[in-house]
């Protein structure tokens, strides 16, 4: 039960340094860029921008620890990607039956 709820002591022991070295490398990217756009977005709802600093390291830490997959985006702007990504896809189905619009979205991509 405690392996359900907090993941990391599951893949904890089949961690290793190649591992840490590609997380280390992207932490550093996402943190490059994740938190300047955190902060500056808390004026927008006339928060502090510590507030900004928090939501932008406090839920990939907690997802790190009690998250169940590898592959996913936390994050200030993941509801605006998401949002965009069901859009492309509708549209990607809409187009695939139209092969003249279908050409132009993947060569415009």
């Amino acid at each position: 039960m405690l392996t359900y709820l907090v993941t990391i002591l599951e893949w904890g022991p089949k961690y290793n340094l190649t591992k840490f070295q590609c997380d280390l490398l992207v932490g550093f990217t996402v943190t490059i860029l994740a938190v300047p756009q955190g902060i500056s977005y808390t004026p927008l709802a006339y928060l502090h921008p510590i507030i900004g600093l928090y939501s932008s390291f406090i839920p990939p830490l907690i997802y790190a620890i009690c998250g169940s997959s590898t592959n996913v985006a936390v994050g200030d702007t993941v509801a605006v990607w998401l949002f965009l990504a069901s859009a492309i896809g509708v549209v990607h189905a809409f187009a695939l039956h139209r092969p003249l619009l279908h050409w132009t979205l993947s060569s415009s991509a």
